[in-house]
């Protein structure tokens, strides 16, 4: 009979080395497919947490870019909001006077002075004529169009084209500038609209801010043109500022998932897509929506040294469970139970959870390990109650600083109207009661031309200061602009009381002023309107305004026949 020889490697392995052979073949199965099932989890937490990242960077752009468009609309309103200039408009369309005409322009330029972000501004009449451009900031020519007009890089109105609102344009078909429109009206009557082109230094820094992949990623605008397709915008790079018109193409896939009716226009909207990871959302301006794009290998190189991690546990595990089964089981078991209890409570929101660190090994320092994640954890969630209170902290800073002008500390135009208006709500009984003081310097222009801004700011600082005299503390008094300030009275008090005010102001701001070490000597103006029975704050704000140059005009003749 035939004997089958035995390996001869095989008697010389004892029992504990023949359980650790057949453990391991046994065990290969069941770790591949533990391993299998941790690198789905893992990718599926990947994904979860670079789609949470990505959707987060997406919302912060979007509410940075929103912040940049209203602020860039807020200015369109502030030149719009020029008296003068609207009062002037409507003498010229009544009359063709071009001395009015000259005097709108002249307003124009210099309410865009301050502002180094227009390129351009000017005024529509209701027909879409252009009556009025400030040619002194635009340029010669539009980028990349040479021999281009200044009148010509202001698009022309067309038939049922929007007369407001604010629009992206590409000129050169490469630089990006900003189109804004409002429309000018004097109490009911339209004038026409007042059009601004603005560069996008600003908007190109903000969506440069995401260009760094560890940070975020990069930001791209689209802008949807009805009837022509879509324009993709991103921040220029080099010597050149503001946006260009990208040459980026996103494949079909993600055109299709983004764009084509795969979801809602305004979900938002993640995508994978070629090794990035791609986020939309719209913004306030129609047409425009914001794309943030990551490279998705980030977050996978992230994944990979976790995986890595997972499987030298595994491993050193499962030969201390194969050495020391038995005698360890319970040390093993309980640091495990005292894990498995603080990851439930630290998943609750208990970041003060800790675990015992007496364990030996691996098991020590996981609960070493956890305990440390638990401590960054308790001291982020500390550092992100700060941020929300300092968050808090600047949202009532910035609103205290809307309703206030920077220069003199009195409020502004847009907080007196908010009195006004509120004022004349039909629920109060004293809307009829009241009065309202318009006040302008009289010579401030030649301060700033001799002796330059400083000497202004300080005049209108020390201006501010002696009408906070003169009124009463319940009174508002606001700076509306440039040398322009008022006075509203909203108790009852008589009409001849009311003109000694004006005389007091007008007495108090002829007193010579020193500022910057020289004496100067202004005057003012100062317009007075009663409120009267069925008065709407625009009518007042109107007769005041009026008043104002009326009172300029007779103490003007006056200063000429005294000649």
């Amino acid at each position: 009979m035939k004997v089958t020889a035995k390996p001869r490697w095989l008697p010389q392995l004892g029992l504990q080395a023949r359980l650790l052979v057949a453990f391991l073949v046994v065990a290969v199965l069941p770790l591949l497919a533990f391993f299998l099932v941790q690198q789905q989890q893992l990718e599926h937490h990947l994904r979860t947490r670079a789609e949470s990242h990505v959707e987060q960077l997406a919302l912060a752009q979007q509410r940075r870019l929103a912040h940049e468009f209203r602020r860039l609309s807020d200015q369109l309103d502030l030149i719009a909001s020029r008296t003068q200039m609207r009062i002037s408009l409507a003498e010229y369309l009544d009359s063709g006077d071009l001395a009015a005409l000259a005097l709108v322009e002249r307003i124009l330029g210099d309410a865009a002075a301050p502002a180094e972000n227009i390129l351009s501004i000017g005024i529509r009449a209701p027909d879409g004529r252009r009556i009025a451009l400030d040619e002194s900031r635009t340029p010669s020519a539009a980028p990349g169009k040479a021999g281009m007009g200044k009148a010509d890089w202001i698009p022309a109105a067309t038939p049922g084209a929007s007369r407001s609102g604010m629009h992206l344009l590409a000129p050169d078909g490469v630089q990006v500038v900003a189109r804004l429109e409002a429309e000018l009206l004097l109490g009911p009557r339209r004038l026409g609209s007042l059009f601004v082109l603005s560069d996008t230094r600003d908007l190109g820094a903000i969506l440069q801010d995401y260009q760094d992949a560890d940070a975020g990623g990069q930001t791209l605008l689209v802008l949807e043109k009805p009837g022509a397709g879509r324009m993709i915008l991103a921040p220029a790079h080099g010597e050149s500022t503001g946006l260009r018109v990208s040459e980026v193409r996103l494949d079909a896939a993600v055109e299709a998932k983004l764009w084509r009716g795969a979801v809602s226009p305004q979900a938002e909207i993640v995508a994978w897509n070629n090794g990035e990871l791609f986020a939309m959302r719209e913004l306030p301006v129609p047409g425009i929506k914001v794309v943030i794009a990551v490279a998705r290998e980030e977050f996978r190189r992230f994944g990979a040294g976790q995986a890595r991690a997972l499987v030298l546990n595994l491993v050193v595990l499962l030969l201390l469970a194969l050495v020391v089964a038995m005698f360890m089981a319970a040390r093993i078991a309980k640091p495990l139970r005292h894990l498995s209890e603080a990851t439930r409570k630290l998943r609750g929101g208990d970041s003060s959870v800790r675990v015992p660190e007496g364990g030996w090994g691996e098991l020590g320092q996981l609960a070493r390990t956890f305990n440390v994640t638990a401590a960054e954890l308790a001291r982020q969630a500390q550092d992100l109650e700060e941020e929300m209170s300092r968050s808090r902290n600047a949202q009532r800073e910035l609103a205290d600083m809307a309703g206030t002008d920077h220069l003199t500390g009195l409020m502004n135009r847009r907080r007196l109207m908010e009195i006004l208006i509120g004022h004349f709500d039909p629920s109060n009984p004293r809307r009829e009661q009241g009065a309202l003081l318009y006040l302008d310097l009289d010579r401030f222009k030649p301060v700033n031309d001799l002796f330059g801004h400083d000497a202004g700011d300080e005049t209108l600082r020390v201006v501010a200061h002696r009408l906070t005299g003169l009124v009463r503390a319940n009174d508002p008094l606001a700076r509306l602009g440039g040398d322009e300030f008022a006075i509203f009275i909203r108790e009852p008090l008589p009409v001849d009381e009311v003109h000694e005010l004006a005389e007091r102001i007008t007495q108090a701001l002829s007193r010579p002023i020193s500022v910057c070490g020289r004496t100067i000597e202004i005057g003012c103006s100062v317009g007075v309107a009663m409120i009267k029975p069925g008065d709407s704050h625009e009518e007042l704000l109107y007769r005041a305004d009026h008043d104002m140059y009326r009172v300029k005009a007779m103490r003007s003749a006056a200063k000429e026949e005294s000649r």
